[in-house]
């Protein structure tokens, strides 16, 4: 105000929300986060900032590294939004049938949003489910008045019926308000239940819920169009059951009574336990271990010292986990009823909104009216023996009767090996064909995870694939910002020597602290302790750690996943592949000014804003110096020069403030370890261009005929293209070679070989001064 002094009602006016963002042909950056509303597992392109905000919120986390990108001059960016669960709503006839009805919107008012209407012609039904916000049909199982798009999924039916007037559309009952006498019935049945299942917006997810939700985006993204990624919510160092580097495990994972459910987010105990993961008709199905070895049955929680009370009562029915299921059998519950006179045995297993794996037992009490034969048919069950196995019998058969649910019990203590399932994460159904496959699971099966691996996987996968991508990730926040609290936040180095020729972290009392003490960037005593080629004498850690892909050979699917230095994955010249060359992580947390929220001022991480930095600035040069100043930061953390040397020596991006200039970006390198190729930004994008720009020139290519005219053409525009290239300084010369064998030619494959002189920007330049008597003396 021009008059501070004197009282009264100010105004100021925030430019930027209906910033309008036109086609660019800068690259994509792609933000994926939570929001409380909006499509999810979608690339939504913002093209105007107002539209990103009116379908996710303003405020949505994910809206965050958007704004800080377009400050820096980022033109070309989407988001996605992750996680959240499902509402259900589930209807069920007194003839058993069930109709279930999934609305796709993540929120906790999607049910109250639906409408169900029921028509008939006498002899079928058909089903139509409209949006009341919208006022249009998103269902309709004759697909007459909408096309089926996957809005919401419709299971099952009832019987013959009617519900609702298609007449009176703004009259109906919502899925969250029918009740069963809404329902007519032209044959007598009537509606037995109704079951509704709000969904979640995923705001408060865990982090072994956004490491799942994570896995769907990142697989969502197969073939889309993307240049960069943001995860947000995520970071480097994240509470971890496995011990990172930082002298202990990050989180007691086991520290709950009586439950098996999510941590709260935030807790102590909110962070990533050991990995199971599984592809199940596409989809990734994870399940989170406490313990690193679950299946070894050397545990508290080994079958031979287990024996668990399945029933309410103590003397009733006893059984055991089946020998192999390890700490599977701390989850196991089981249930026995009577199936009815004449009906068959059956024996389902679930996984249950509580945690649990339940085996549901179902047995005719009329044939089986004593306990040899109760216990000979579930002895003679296939399901029920690779699960279970009877060790005691029950008093009568008025106790068979009475199906009760109990977790298992050792010495009269809950057992508390926690086991998190797929269902937990993302409320979806837990298919059996997963759980059987998790019930052969293998100790080497189960994988340390980590976000930041996560993420260097995920661009490595899809930059051998179809697109090149560069992911950011940051670490998390100093818990203060006095020079003292920044100082404590990052920590020091570990203390290296050298074992024979290579540089190690010798023992444990010798690992790193902070920040700089992580396993990824540092290195830690025994992790990749096999690089250590002459002179180890115990399990001396490879100095500067590293990001490597695994062999996954032994893991239940052909894709590999997680950190395992036992399994390093080895390129065709014998190097282990770092995929740390397609990350760049960030540690600082300055105050960021931009449109967020109407206009904000926060403390953040720099991902957004060195993306938006990166999208600017040509492949061949380094955003460093003069050429990395950022703008509309402010006050990042205050750490002495020391640090900040320390930081960029082990791969980590920060900033410092450059007199004159304001605030640059200090040595942006990739996560790649120093003994990669990759570690230079502008090696990895220039590179990346170069593979982007032969992908271009091959694509018309494919599906043609395989003759020596059409290599020809085609090597032709390549030369061109990397001549070209050379003539722009994206490369200092480059050749590639198309090369094939005759068994390559019969299936029709080609490989291109690239190799390239990288521009090799420059990042230093030292001044060397001597001094003269005499002008003879000044010679070079």
């Amino acid at each position: 105000m021009p008059y501070e002094h004197i009282p009264g009602i100010g105004a100021t006016y925030l430019d930027g929300a209906f910033r309008t963002i036109i086609n660019s042909t800068q690259p994509r950056i792609l933000v994926l986060g939570s929001s409380k509303e909006g499509v999810a597992y979608s690339i939504f392109g913002v093209n105007n900032t107002q539209d990103a905000e009116t379908e996710f919120g303003s405020d949505a986390e994910l809206m965050k590294p958007l704004h800080e990108a377009l400050e820096q001059g980022a033109d070309n960016i989407a988001v996605m939004r992750i996680g959240g669960t499902r509402g259900r709503f589930t209807a069920t006839d007194d003839e058993g049938n069930v109709l279930e009805i999934y609305p796709e919107r993540r929120d906790d008012d999607a049910l109250a949003r639906y409408a169900l209407f029921i028509t008939n012609d006498g002899t079928t039904n058909n089903i139509l489910v409209y949006d009341t916000v919208r006022e249009i049909y998103v269902y309709d199982s004759d697909e007459v008045e909408v096309l089926d798009t996957g809005l919401v999924e419709v299971i099952g039916d009832l019987a013959l019926c009617t519900v609702n007037d298609t007449a009176d559309l703004a009259a109906a009952d919502t899925l969250k308000t029918l009740v069963g006498s809404d329902f007519t019935f032209p044959g007598g049945e009537e509606i037995a239940s109704i079951a509704l299942l709000e969904g979640s917006d995923g705001l408060t997810m865990s982090k072994m819920e956004l490491y799942h939700a994570l896995e769907q985006g990142y697989q969502f993204l197969d073939y889309e169009d993307a240049d960069m990624l943001i995860p947000t919510g995520v970071f480097l160092d994240d509470l971890n059951q496995e011990d990172e580097g930082n002298g202990a495990a990050g989180m007691n994972f086991s520290g709950f009574a009586s439950t098996n459910a999510l941590p709260d987010k935030g807790d102590a105990d909110d962070g990533l336990g050991y990995l199971w993961k599984f592809l199940y008709r596409g989809k990734p199905y994870c399940v989170f271990f406490e313990n690193e070895e679950p299946f070894k049955g050397t545990s508290a929680y080994d079958d031979a010292d287990l024996t668990t009370d399945m029933h309410a009562q103590a003397d009733a029915l006893k059984m055991q986990p089946a020998d192999g299921l390890g700490d599977l059998g701390s989850i196991l519950s089981f249930s026995l009823s009577d199936a009815g006179v004449g009906k068959a045995t059956t024996i389902t297993v679930s996984a249950t909104t509580a945690g649990l794996l339940h085996i549901a037992c179902a047995i005719d009490f009329a044939e089986h009216a004593a306990f040899d034969k109760v216990k000979t048919e579930l002895e003679g069950n296939a399901t029920f023996i690779k699960w279970l196995k009877v060790t005691d019998g029950f008093n009568g058969i008025s106790t068979v009767a009475i199906a009760e649910t109990q977790v298992g019990t050792s010495d009269g203590d809950t057992l508390d090996s926690r086991v998190i399932l797929t269902n937990l994460l993302d409320g979806e159904t837990l298919p059996f064909a997963v759980l059987d496959r998790l019930r052969l699971g293998e100790d080497a099966e189960v994988r340390h995870v980590n976000f930041s691996h996560q993420l260097a996987y995920a661009c490595m996968r899809a930059s051998t694939t179809w697109s090149t991508m560069l992911g950011f990730i940051s670490v998390n926040e100093p818990p203060a910002y006095s020079r003292a609290a920044v100082a404590e936040w990052i920590g020091q180095e570990p203390d290296y020597s050298f074992t024979g020729t290579d540089l190690s972290v010798p023992d444990n009392a010798s690992e790193g602290e902070g920040v700089l003490g992580h396993m990824l960037h540092a290195g830690m005593y025994d992790y990749r302790a096999a690089k250590i080629k002459t002179g180890a004498t115990a399990q001396e850690g490879y100095a500067y750690g590293g990001y490597i892909l695994t062999e996954g050979d032994s893991l239940p699917t052909l894709e590999a996943y997680g950190i395992e230095d036992d399994d390093e994955s080895l390129d065709l010249k014998g190097e282990p592949i770092d995929i740390g060359k397609h990350i760049l992580v960030t540690a600082s947390w300055p105050i960021l000014s931009n449109s967020w929220n109407g206009g904000s001022q926060y403390r953040g991480s720099i991902c957004g804003t060195i993306a938006g930095k990166i999208a600017i600035t040509p492949e061949k040069e380094e955003p460093i110096g003069i050429n990395g100043v950022v703008r509309s930061i402010r006050r990042p953390p205050r750490m002495r020069t020391p640090l900040i040397n320390s930081l960029s020596k082990l791969r980590f991006v920060t900033t410092r403030r450059e007199e004159g200039l304001g605030h640059i970006l200090v040595s942006v390198k990739t996560a790649a370890h120093p003994d990669s190729d990759y570690v230079r930004l502008s090696t990895i994008r220039s590179v990346n261009r170069e593979i982007s720009g032969i992908r271009d020139i091959c694509k018309p290519y494919i599906g043609k005929e395989f003759s020596s005219t059409r290599l020809a053409s085609l090597q032709t525009s390549i030369n061109g293209f990397l001549k070209g290239e050379k003539e722009l300084g994206y490369n200092q010369g480059a050749i590639a070679a198309i090369s094939y064998t005759r068994a390559d030619k019969i299936m029709g494959r080609l490989t291109i070989k690239l190799k390239m002189i990288p521009p090799f920007s420059i990042e230093s330049i030292t001044i060397e001064t001597t001094l003269a008597a005499e002008e003879s003396e000044l010679t070079t």
